[in-house]
């Protein structure tokens, strides 16, 4: 995470450093405090050093990232925020001939909020998730699936479950096994880089039961592209991280369908693969081989991790009426309504339909940052319905 970004972080430590130390700090303050103000630069600078050197997306554990991410938004987002608005404010009040310091009183809100975001996020946002129910209503799906229930979760990152974090894993699957459903599905990205990080909840996760089971599919993190290594060691984890979720009793779909029976009537669900790396070599999703051999008017809901293959792979290659992706983990923060994943995503949060087809998008559960604000994790009960909007 950081190796790739390294230029861009250093440089957000050390340009709003060097505006407020002139402004603020380097006239008449202290040697002491001069002193003090580098040090925590250099601190975070080495810091930055540091992660720069893992070889992996994230290190494993996790635990230096989380703290360094943590400082990252309760200390250097707020200068970042003060300078800029400093900056701008200073501008404004010479071309107007002002004394006004509104820029430093905005930045100085502004960063007050980030710290406020960061520790939230990083504490009761995360460690908190919601039990939803959806309601999906189709006149195509046969009549004895009606009331048909579906568990849907997705985005765990097991990774990111450590010391305390781990009970809100737990609590999350006790919910849905209370929930007594007919089918369970998970949408992807089981993990954050290693299926090595799946071991310690093998037992958890396995306590997952439903009437027809659990249904799986692979997401992008679940295919070693965030680990540096050659191709055979990716290949070997990406089998790895296969064999541990058939371990659980799961049924993995690589661009492969099953069919599910309610006396005579039936319904298929598919699952794509799940690794939308550019010019990926292995685990690229197959739209129309996960459906084929389904019959053209039968009912089909379509497992896919990346809410973008609705419009590029799933409406133009195949009929499936309904289709559920996770992916997005809803921005993991919302201010005012506003997200960033509404930049890159055309849906990225709950229902959507186009000519008589759904996209269903969950927020997911987890995160490789362990952070939200304003977007709790979820867990999701969706009830079939055989009837017209």
């Amino acid at each position: 995470m950081i190796a790739n970004n390294i230029i861009f972080f250093m440089l957000l430590i050390l340009i709003p450093d060097i505006y407020l130390y002139k402004r603020y700090v380097g006239a008449n303050r202290p040697l002491w405090v001069k002193i003090l103000w580098w040090l925590i630069t250099i601190v975070m600078l080495s810091f930055t050093m540091m992660l720069y050197m893992v070889r992996d997306f994230v290190p494993r554990p996790q635990t230096s990232l989380n703290i360094y991410l943590f400082l990252l938004g309760a200390f250097i987002i707020p200068k970042v925020l003060l300078s800029l608005c400093t900056f701008i404010g200073d501008r404004l009040s010479r071309r107007k001939h002002s004394r006004r310091k509104w820029g430093t009183w905005v930045g100085s809100v502004l960063g007050l909020g980030a710290v406020y975001c960061t520790i939230n996020g990083f504490t009761l946002g995360f460690h908190q998730f919601e039990v939803n129910r959806f309601d999906y209503r189709s006149d195509q799906l046969p009549k004895a699936f009606d009331g048909y229930r579906i568990a849907v979760f997705s985005d765990i990152h097991v990774g990111s479950y450590t010391g305390y974090s781990r009970s809100v894993l737990e609590e999350a699957i006790d919910s849905i096994n209370a929930m007594n459903p007919d089918l369970i599905v998970f949408l992807g990205d089981i993990q954050n880089t290693q299926p090595s990080e799946l071991y310690e909840f093998s037992t958890l996760l396995s306590s997952l039961k439903a009437k027809d089971g659990v249904m799986t599919i692979m997401g992008n993190h679940d295919y070693a592209r965030y680990v540096k290594a050659d191709s055979a060691q990716k290949v070997a984890n990406i089998y790895e991280t296969e064999r541990i979720q058939r371990s659980f009793g799961w049924r993995l779909l690589l661009d492969e369908h099953v069919t599910l029976h309610r006396g005579n009537d039936s319904i298929f669900v598919a699952g794509m693969e799940g690794n939308d790396e550019i010019n990926a070599y292995f685990g690229v999703g197959d739209a129309k081989r996960s459906v084929e051999g389904i019959p053209d008017r039968a009912f089909t809901i379509m497992l896919v991790h990346n809410p973008n293959f609705w419009r590029e792979k799933v409406l133009p290659e195949t009929k499936a009426q309904l289709t559920m992706s996770g992916h997005t983990h809803g921005g993991q923060i919302e201010l005012f309504g506003l997200r960033p994943t509404q930049l890159n995503y055309r849906e990225d949060i709950g229902m959507y339909e186009e000519d008589g087809r759904s996209l269903f998008v969950t927020k997911g559960l987890g995160g490789v940052v362990p952070m939200r604000f304003g977007v709790p994790g979820e867990v999701v009960l969706m009830t079939l319905h055989s009837e017209k909007h």
